[in-house]
Parts: C-alpha cells; sequence; structure tokens
C-alpha cells in the first residue's frame, strides 16, 4: 500500500493551519489503518532553525507511524489556463503518495508550466491536480461539494464560513465571475484572482 502525506506550510518557523492537517492525518490513520490512537503533529515535526525568513513546504510521510519528513522551499506555481478534462473513474479521497491516476491526466492534458488540469467527475467540478477550487457568483464564493480531496485550507475556510460547498455542473460555468486555487501552501487572501474564461472547455465536449 502506498504512504500517506501531510504537506504542511512553514512560515516564520512555524506551521500553518496545523488543527486541521492534524484532523486529516489522524481521520486517515482511522478510517484506512483501523488505527484510533491520534498523534499531535506539533510534536512530531520539529522546524530546523534556520527555516524562518522563507516559506517551506514540510512533507510528512507515513503510515502506522511516521517514517519520513522533509522540508523543501515553497516555490508558488503561476497558472494562467485551466483545461477541464473529463474522468468519471478517477478517485483520490485520501492523501496518498500515488498520485499517477492524476499525473497521467496532467501529462497529457497540459503543455506549458502555466496550465493546469480542471478534474470533471460524473459532469460536475472537483478539483485541479493540486489544488482545490472556489468560485465567485457575484455575491459569495462556493466550492464543488465533492472534491477529490478535502483540504486543509479548504476545510479551515468552510469553518471560517468563507466560502461554501455547492455542487458545480461544468455546463454551470457562466454562472460565475472569477475563481481562486487554494491548498495548504496558498492562502485565500494571498492567491491570485483569476477571470471564468481562464477555464479552457475542449470543443468536444462543449
Amino acid at each position: 500500500m502506498s504512504l500517506f502525506f501531510e504537506s504542511i506550510k512553514i512560515e516564520n518557523g512555524q506551521p500553518a493551519n496545523i488543527f486541521f492537517h492534524k484532523e486529516r492525518f489522524n481521520r486517515t490513520r482511522r478510517d484506512v489503518l483501523g488505527i484510533d490512537e491520534k498523534l499531535s503533529l506539533e510534536k512530531v515535526i520539529e522546524v530546523p532553525g534556520n527555516h524562518k525568513n522563507k516559506v517551506y513546504k514540510c512533507r510528512l510521510f507515513y503510515d502506522y507511524e511516521v517514517h519520513k519528513i522533509e522540508f523543501v522551499e515553497y516555490e508558488k506555481k503561476n497558472i494562467n489556463k485551466l483545461i477541464a478534462v473529463y474522468d468519471n473513474t478517477v478517485s483520490y479521497n485520501y492523501k496518498y503518495t500515488d498520485r499517477s491516476a492524476i499525473e497521467k491526466l496532467k501529462n497529457e492534458n497540459t503543455k506549458n508550466p502555466g496550465e493546469e488540469i480542471l478534474i470533471i467527475k460524473n459532469g460536475f467540478i472537483t478539483d485541479t491536480s493540486y489544488s482545490n477550487i472556489c468560485f465567485y457568483d457575484g455575491q459569495k464564493w462556493v466550492t464543488p461539494q465533492n472534491p477529490l480531496l478535502c483540504g486543509t485550507q479548504r476545510a479551515k475556510l468552510l469553518t471560517e464560513k468563507r466560502i461554501f460547498e455547492k455542487e458545480i455542473r461544468i455546463s454551470e460555468l457562466s454562472f460565475y465571475k472569477e475563481i481562486k486555487l487554494i491548498n495548504a501552501m496558498i492562502d485565500f487572501d494571498d492567491t491570485n484572482t483569476l477571470p471564468i474564461s481562464t477555464i479552457e472547455l475542449q470543443s468536444n465536449f462543449m
């Protein structure tokens, strides 16, 4: 079985949004591995003393135990096009290190660094290959009700009632004006707001 992992933002030498990472970590171990014992990630992660002046990504690999923790300097992706791709079988309910199905979709449908895929499953919008997505309808921000993966930044924003869940069909894109991509490394307020025209529909599905 593939390992699981958490990607945690380290800012000013401290793990960000750790409550929601800890909740997903312990939920995964309980649901998949049958482990009821809860671990405190704050006690597991020791941030190096020289990691205070830049933003780092902490990658924690685990299953029945934590196997490895690594820190890499974060490099932001600059996305200028989302390409809608359709796959009714893709699944990623837990954050496995095996992302081959998603990476295959991305590799087959993107050519340039600024391009990213938007995965459509059974007619409904889910996620990009690396982030959850939010849509602005002119009054509020909404996010797909059934994403491939329930991200920690998404969970935080839902708890704060800054975004709201909604089933979003690909045929309903015209109802929205703007989008934001969010994940553990991308805060809602710090990410770019992109026009809905950023999404490119493949001609055979229009």
